[in-house]
């Protein structure tokens, strides 16, 4: 719906919203584009997306400005992401590609396709931080639940088991970790 409300403002914006530069979105477009908007205003106004997976109903109320925003600077994220990822890591680094896994989280969540369990693994990490081994969390997969991925040292066993008995106490639900490479990077799932 996003995408369709900014090709009306500027009908030469290329393709994908994550092919629009984020200082480019913020100029031109954040501010224009509603919070919310129900499907009955924008199929009056629009007639519909391009999208040919989803329908929009009239009986509904979408979330417009954060799904728009979350391709934009997720794109973004991810070539940051890359980009360290294809240095030789220190410390710094780990910290910056864990905060990039916790923008990245937060702005999906944002969007209202995160979950209370996902929500509580990545602040358990969060709490647990740097000091402690473990650098970032974010969902993966489909949405709504069910993976989160970690950063984390080869060293961080004892905080991830920390997480993992906290969120068990919180859940009353063993989550099941998988883990491998040089730094921990783990995949919890709910």
């Amino acid at each position: 719906m996003g995408r369709r409300l900014i090709a009306g403002w500027e009908p030469a914006v290329d393709g994908y919203l994550a092919n629009i530069a984020p200082d480019h979105f913020e100029r031109e477009f954040l501010h224009r584009l509603p919070e919310r908007m129900s499907g009955a205003t924008f199929l009056s106004r629009y007639s519909g997306t391009a999208d040919t997976v989803t329908t929009v109903h009239s009986d509904r109320n979408y979330k417009i400005r954060q799904p728009t925003a979350h391709p934009i600077y997720e794109h973004h994220r991810v070539q940051a992401f890359r980009q360290l990822l294809s240095s030789s890591l220190n410390e710094q680094d780990l910290v910056l590609l864990g905060d990039l896994m916790y923008q990245s989280h937060a702005s999906y969540s944002a969007c209202g396709l995160g979950s209370r369990g996902t929500d509580l693994i990545v602040n358990l990490v969060r709490a647990e931080g740097p000091v402690h081994g473990l650098y970032g969390a974010r969902i993966t997969g489909g949405g709504s639940g069910g993976t989160v991925a970690i950063l984390g040292r080869s060293d961080a066993g004892p905080s991830v088991a920390r997480v993992v008995e906290s969120y068990s106490n919180a859940t009353g639900y063993r989550p099941y970790v998988f883990s491998g490479g040089n730094h921990r990077t783990l995949v919890v799932t709910t």
